[in-house]
């Protein structure tokens, strides 16, 4: 989710893995995306960060992206993110949501 436009970019991938990750940011994040991103936030996990070898993050390098991570465990940060996925997961059907009475 971009903070500025409010542009959301999302794909379905089998796993979170750096393969999919980095396909992700290649395919459906640079391909579409009509601005030049200069830095990406991200939490921290394995499929974000690593060595130089780090497929993502090699993708970051390749196209001149800097990373940035959240801090852990923190709710601050973790909370936009969380009320973006359930909302996309509502939107697609991914997840249901039912109401108690």
């Amino acid at each position: 989710m971009d903070d500025f436009s409010r542009e959301l970019y999302a794909g379905i991938y089998p796993d979170k893995s750096q393969f999919s990750s980095a396909q992700f940011l290649q395919n459906d994040v640079l391909a579409q995306c009509p601005y030049i991103i200069e830095c990406i936030y991200s939490d921290n996990g394995r499929e974000y960060q690593g060595t130089s070898e780090h497929l993502f993050v090699k993708t970051c390098h390749s196209h001149h992206i800097n990373q940035k991570f959240t801090k852990p465990a923190s709710q601050q940060t973790n909370g936009k993110a969380e009320k973006s996925d359930t909302n996309f997961e509502l939107r697609c059907g991914i997840i249901s949501k039912y109401l108690a009475i």
